[in-house]
């Protein structure tokens, strides 16, 4: 019995012991972790929290917009005809050769067209012939023959030896709206000059001069016309010695691609 009893209070006792034993564990185990807790806290304290860092954000990289330079239009030259006529020549451009002149305000009066002989021999050389626009040759019987000089864009102080008037000049000159010098003509043919070319037809005598003078007495080859004179005389005389219109031919410099060398001219 006493057995029992002892038994009893010895696991009595050792219950008691373990659990003394527990307790105090759990007491050291609640007693570090409370100073664990503390000593965390201290040093936290202590211990500066970092400040935050700002972490740079990435600058955005700006792209700016090429510009892709556009080309200026050129111009396009316009191209330089080679020609003139047959209307609206250009200012200082003479419409009987497309040639541009020295004095411009010759172009403001009427053509001059003077009968020059060929014939006989004795009364060449000719004279002012170069200066004039426009030159016909044409045939008056006998294997002879008689130019027609037209003044217009130059003038000449002594063109001729100066001859008698044909049909034919009566049609040229009015074709261009001139005014006709000579030395005489037929009755019948004078009658048609007057008609065709009325107050614009002058014959050479003393009076007349320096525009149609005779500088001698020969009858063939002793007269002579000052152009410019001429051109005054005639204004004098009363005619409108205004320009007419002599829009028709037209002038290239370029030579036809088809064209034939002349050797003369018959």
């Amino acid at each position: 019995m006493y057995k029992r009893l002892i038994r009893r209070w010895m696991l009595l006792l050792l219950v008691i012991l373990l659990a003394t034993g527990s307790l105090s564990a759990c007491a050291e185990a609640v007693v570090d972790t409370a100073v664990s807790s503390e000593d965390a806290a201290a040093i936290s304290e202590s211990t500066p929290a970092p400040e935050p860092s700002l972490t740079p954000s990435k600058t955005p990289e700006v792209i700016e917009p090429s510009v892709t330079p556009t080309s200026k239009p050129s111009a396009t030259p316009t191209e330089t005809p080679s020609w003139v006529g047959p209307e609206n020549f250009p200012e200082g451009v003479d419409p009987l050769t497309g040639l541009l002149v020295a004095d411009p305000e010759l172009l403001e009066r009427r053509p001059l067209a003077i009968k020059v002989s060929n014939f006989p021999a004795a009364g060449r050389p000719h004279s002012g012939l170069s200066f004039a626009d426009l030159v016909w040759e044409y045939f008056i019987g006998s294997g002879m023959t008689r130019f027609l000089a037209l003044f217009y864009g130059q003038d000449a102080s002594k063109a001729g030896p100066i001859r008698s008037g044909r049909p034919i000049d009566g049609q040229l000159v009015r074709l261009y709206g001139g005014v006709l010098g000579m030395k005489g003509a037929d009755k019948s043919v004078m009658a048609d000059l007057y008609r065709k070319l009325p107050n614009r037809v002058f014959n050479a005598k003393p009076a007349s001069c320096p525009a149609l003078c005779p500088y001698t007495t020969s009858h063939t080859y002793g007269t002579f016309s000052d152009t410019d004179a001429f051109s005054d005389f005639a204004t004098a005389q009363g005619v409108d010695n205004r320009r007419p219109n002599l829009e028709a031919m037209r002038f290239d410099s370029v030579v036809p691609a088809d064209g034939k060398e002349g050797e003369r001219l018959w």
